[in-house]
């Protein structure tokens, strides 16, 4: 790929135009709509195909719609631009993780923890990582280190929840979402989506009262079940860090 910029720099210039498809994207695949988020990223690749940021978000959008091989491509293009950009390591991480390759995935979660240890968001990919393969003492010990960088940061709180769920914890599960100092429909999705993980480990009595809790938050979020599943998936991920997309 020739790669061209009408800005100059590797994300170190970019006008407002691009920052706000970048956010505008970011929250669309937080909200479980990568399908929507992929089309904002290539827009915003359009006559600036040297931005490793948006690269390494489009390459997360493809893998959330298991397009694993285009994903890998999209990760590997913004690792090629920026090899210190850590959250190009986390989007290479989420496309070989759905490839089926946790192992893999594990070391470059690794490699973007080494890249910005204080980024609370590279902590929870981390996690996610360790407790999909069954770590999950392992994954509560990281995402204890995230949420001691910030005690409200909602990836963290929804892998920490999910973990214990996981561990037949649920009462410590429900604890640590309800004591969340969140906006009401975020708080909502951290409730669907742990109602989703009881429901799916037959435990219907505590899945209802978290869908009765989202839908108390926020009551659009109980539509449409297949977009709480989404949201509950493997490789879906809450609104990124917007004051982190940009680092290095």
């Amino acid at each position: 790929m020739v790669f061209k910029s009408r800005s100059g720099g590797r994300d170190g210039s970019r006008s407002s135009d691009d920052a706000g498809l970048l956010r505008r994207g970011s929250n669309l695949l937080a909200e479980g709509k990568p399908e929507a988020a992929e089309k904002i990223f290539r827009a915003a690749l359009e006559g600036f195909e040297d931005s490793a940021v948006t690269h390494a978000l489009l390459a997360m959008a493809l893998s959330d719609r298991n397009k694993n091989r285009q994903a890998l491509g999209e990760a590997a293009d913004a690792i090629a631009l920026n090899p210190r950009l850590a959250l190009a390591h986390a989007a290479r991480a989420c496309a070989l993780e759905a490839s089926g390759l946790p192992w893999d995935a594990e070391m470059e979660c690794r490699q973007a923890l080494a890249l910005t240890p204080t980024d609370p968001n590279r902590h929870s990919d981390l996690a996610g990582v360790v407790a999909r393969a069954g770590r999950h003492a392992e994954a509560l010990e990281i995402t204890a280190r995230g949420l001691a960088l910030n005690p409200q940061h909602v990836p963290s709180l929804r892998m920490r929840a999910l973990t214990l769920a996981w561990m037949d914890r649920a009462d410590e599960g429900q604890e640590v979402v309800a004591a969340a100092l969140l906006e009401a429909p975020v708080l909502a999705r951290l409730h669907a989506c742990l109602g989703v993980a009881f429901e799916d480990r037959g435990d219907h009595l505590r899945a209802a009262e978290e869908f009765g809790q989202a839908a108390e938050l926020d009551a659009s979020g109980q539509r449409d079940r297949n977009r709480l599943r989404r949201l509950n998936s493997s490789f879906s991920r809450l609104t990124p860090s917007m004051e982190k997309l940009f680092g290095r």
